[in-house]
């Protein structure tokens, strides 16, 4: 029974989506390219209606807006995440 918990544990970080997301979050802050809070901003934009939540991710709720983001992203001529 108590080689159970750690193994658990270890696989849940490991195998989950968990991991991923905290490594990205990492490097977001690492670089200076995220908001300090992130949880809080993205739930800030679905309460002013600018992204909705989609089971356990964000989307954009009007294509415009999503386009016009891409757009600039393209001219600054960096790559496109994800």
């Amino acid at each position: 029974m108590q080689g159970t918990i750690p193994y658990g544990l270890t696989f849940g970080l490991v195998s989950s989506k968990t991991w991923a997301a905290g490594l990205s979050l990492c490097q977001l802050r690492f670089t200076g390219s995220g908001p300090l809070r992130l949880i809080r901003f993205l739930d800030d934009a679905c309460d002013r209606d600018v992204l909705r939540m989609a089971g356990p991710s964000y989307q954009f709720k009007h294509a415009r807006l999503q386009d016009r983001l891409a757009a600039d992203w393209a001219a600054r001529g960096e790559a496109r995440p994800g």
